[in-house]
């Protein structure tokens, strides 16, 4: 459930606010990959990474951080 949460706002916030292509975040052609993990089906947490080296601007890094943070206190909280 947490993987298809996480995913599911990537691919959201790489489409609505990056406006970009698998292929435009996914620079090294493991597009496979990077849908995998958009679709819930990966749990390498490093392509967390790929979203934020993909903004263009300061202000898109701070909201995709912030809802990062937002998910991690619902499924991560000891």
């Amino acid at each position: 459930m947490r993987n298809r949460i996480l995913g599911k706002y990537c691919r959201t916030f790489r489409i609505e606010t990056l406006g970009k292509t698998l292929k435009e975040v996914e620079q090294d052609d493991y597009i496979k990959t990077l849908s995998a993990f958009e679709h819930g089906r990966s749990n390498n947490y490093e392509h967390v990474f790929k979203y934020i080296n993909a903004c263009d601007t300061e202000e898109q890094v701070q909201l995709f951080m912030k809802m990062l943070t937002h998910i991690a206190n619902i499924f991560y909280k000891g």
